[in-house]
């Protein structure tokens, strides 16, 4: 099997946009070679790009194709047609943003999986539900409210003034010359890297065996996330420590209630999930139950931080994913036989780090990491796994919820 691939890059009068068209498919030796899709023309109708393209015949299916850069970064896909191919001519509806990008429509003679994978309902109407359907064997789409507003119970998110950054915690972080190790065994170490063949260690803070997660908050402080290995208290905290001197010092410590799990730093808010084990009711009806506690602590003033209310939700399984203005929290409470999976919607918009519970999401089953989670607009989906023990089935499960 032979590959081929044919690119042609056509301008068609839209400032700042080149369209490249290209073609790739398998071909066995000695097999007629289709022409190449082409893009013929380009509009915008409000927040819409029309991409309008003519197809030769021979192809099972033409993809729409962008990315920012003319010449480097890869090719994100943005549409794929199937049907109407045979008319020669085809018009994709993309976001009116990729008129900016870099254009090309790729020809495929043969996909990956059978054609039939490709068929019947694709395109789903949102429904306003509180659980999922076993019954029917799938997960449903879910709004916030019958009207795809948020819920009327919670107050409007406050208005961000300024798109804030979201981090990740790491265990090593390098700001110019100067490379920050949280070392597990050895606690922070800051080591100049200046000559990198002959790096030298400025300063240590010893912390061994508490934890693995760091940031830079600025030039002079470094955050570190500490866990207790030893006591029984279930307690861990946040450090800020000046690293502007010759030698690394803690200036401030804040207690965090449970086992730290996740993390992630929006601007100067830290926020955390942690799992923890605390007593509910009182006399008779006292109870003990494992749950995941959201803590935020304002950084902005790295010697004073202030800790915000903290949210509790029963049940483990504590992944999360962040931006600016959402925190998104996976849940499953075992308190019940039921076993619900649920993902917390928290609207984290407040700089401050002040934490507004908006909703819980049913999902179908068990969201087992970030990476099974992406929000894109107003769009939250939710990849989950599930299992039914009575049957012994078993699935993948896709959830697009809709937060506008």
């Amino acid at each position: 099997m032979k590959a081929l691939c044919y690119r042609t890059v056509l301008a068609l009068g839209i400032s700042g946009i080149m369209l490249c068209l290209a073609v790739a498919g398998s071909f066995a030796a000695g097999t007629t070679t289709p022409a190449s899709p082409k893009i013929t023309a380009t509009r915008t109708v409000g927040n819409t790009l029309l991409v309008a393209a003519s197809v030769p015949k021979g192809w099972q299916a033409v993809v729409l194709e962008s990315r920012a850069l003319p010449n480097s970064g890869a090719w994100v896909p943005r549409a794929v047609a199937r049907s109407g191919l045979t008319s020669g001519r085809i018009s994709f509806a993309v976001p009116a943003f990729l008129k900016s990008q870099t254009l090309r429509v790729r020809g495929e003679l043969k996909e990956a999986l059978p054609q039939a994978f490709y068929k019947g309902v694709h395109s789903f109407a949102g429904q306003s539900t509180v659980s999922w359907r076993p019954d029917q064997g799938r997960g449903e789409v879910f709004t916030l409210s019958a009207s795809g507003s948020l819920p009327a119970m919670a107050a409007a998110p406050a208005a961000a003034t300024s798109t804030r950054t979201v981090v990740e915690s790491d265990i090593w972080k390098l700001d110019g010359d100067t490379l920050y190790y949280f070392n597990q065994l050895r606690g922070l170490q800051v080591i100049d890297v200046s000559n990198p063949d002959a790096a030298v260690v400025r300063g240590t803070l010893p912390l061994p065996a508490v934890g693995e997660q760091m940031y830079l908050l600025d030039s002079q402080h470094v955050v570190l996330l500490a866990q207790n290995s030893c006591g029984g208290d279930w307690q861990s905290q946040v450090l800020v420590v000046d690293v502007s001197g010759s030698a690394p010092r803690t200036v401030a410590a804040v207690p965090v209630e449970g086992w730290l799990q996740e993390s992630r730093l929006v601007g100067t808010a830290l926020y955390i999930a942690s799992q923890d084990y605390r007593q509910t009711g009182s006399g008779d009806s006292a109870d003990w139950q494992y749950g995941t506690v959201v803590s935020a602590f304002d950084l902005s003033s790295p010697a004073a931080p202030v800790a915000r209310p903290t949210l509790w939700y029963p049940g483990y399984e504590s992944a999360i994913l962040a931006t600016d203005h959402w925190l998104f929290v996976t849940t499953v409470d075992y308190s019940s036989d039921a076993q619900q999976n649920l993902v917390r919607v928290v609207d984290i918009s407040s700089p401050d780090g002040t934490l507004q519970d908006i909703a819980g999401i049913p999902t179908a089953g068990q969201v087992p990491d970030k990476y099974s989670m992406n929000l894109s607009g107003d769009v939250f989906s939710a990849v989950s796994q599930s299992y039914q023990y009575g049957t012994g089935v078993g699935g993948t499960i896709l959830n697009p919820v809709g937060l506008s």
